[in-house]
């Protein structure tokens, strides 16, 4: 019985360098899936470098996409990109577990063993929310769905899996409430771990387009937002600096200051 570890990759090389720490003695493969074109449909330069991640390499299958159905539609790109991970499933067992992430929603390994255990067809996994630093959270809506888990023999496809949201089903419906297990303490979604050039190059090539706008994008308002732990996108949310303890991954407390440029002071 093996763990599939399936995500997709941009240029969030700080968030990968973490994942794969915590994650390499837990997982049997990692599946990295990387375009050769952005949401937008704009040709890119490959970021992913295997000689930075050498110590990790016996783990990692990297897959470049670069035929896409549709170039000008955001949203089916970013669906092309995260499906073409089931073509490099075939050499699995269907009773062996595939995670389907976005690369920043990192799961929790206490959490992955506690699915193993369970008979349940789905797990989701509960994450606490980070922004723009490690320890920045979202003290106003700190928690999010991300991770998804599976046997393969019940993945239909990776995109459906990954847009599954939890909910609360009629009373009919017991055997959706029986087949999804909500894993709590599930880990963390470290999202827009970037300086501001980062942030605004995201936006100019992400599929959300309705954010990437003067107002929004604009470099002397992100760097504000920043320094003042605002919302970049200008929602009501507050964020607030904490304490990097025993509630975030072991590595990362370990190595605060292989880390120390994107932990808030």
């Amino acid at each position: 019985m093996k763990v599939i570890d399936c995500f997709t990759f941009f240029d969030e090389e700080i968030v990968l360098d973490l994942r794969l720490h915590i994650l390499y003695p837990y997982v049997d493969k990692f599946i990295i899936t990387e375009g050769k074109y952005d949401h937008r449909g704009k040709s890119r330069d490959l970021v992913f470098d295997k000689k930075k991640f050498k110590n990790f390499e016996d783990k990692i299958d990297y897959i470049t996409v670069d035929d896409y159905p549709d170039l000008k539609d955001p949203w089916s790109m970013l669906r092309h990109q995260r499906n073409i991970i089931t073509k490099f499933l075939n050499r699995y067992e269907d009773d062996d577990f595939v995670m389907i992430s976005d690369v920043d929603e990192i799961p929790n390994p206490i959490a992955i063993k506690k699915f193993l255990n369970k008979k349940k067809k789905i797990g989701i996994f509960k994450q606490l929310m980070f922004y723009y630093k490690l320890n920045l959270i979202n003290n106003t809506c700190n928690h999010w769905h991300g991770t998804k888990i599976c046997k393969k023999k019940f993945l239909n496809s990776p995109e459906e899996l990954r847009a599954l949201k939890p909910k609360i089903y009629p009373w009919w419906r017991l055997d959706k409430e029986r087949s999804i297990e909500i894993l709590d303490h599930g880990g963390w979604h470290f999202s827009f771990l970037y300086d501001a050039i980062g942030i605004s190059k995201k936006l100019s090539s992400y599929q959300h387009t309705e954010f990437d706008i003067p107002s929004i994008n604009d470099l002397d308002a992100i760097k504000d937002k920043l320094n003042n732990n605002l919302d970049i996108f200008g929602r009501d949310y507050s964020y607030k600096k904490i304490t990097i303890d025993d509630s975030f991954p072991k590595y990362l407390l370990e190595n605060k200051e292989k880390y120390k440029e994107w932990i808030k002071n």
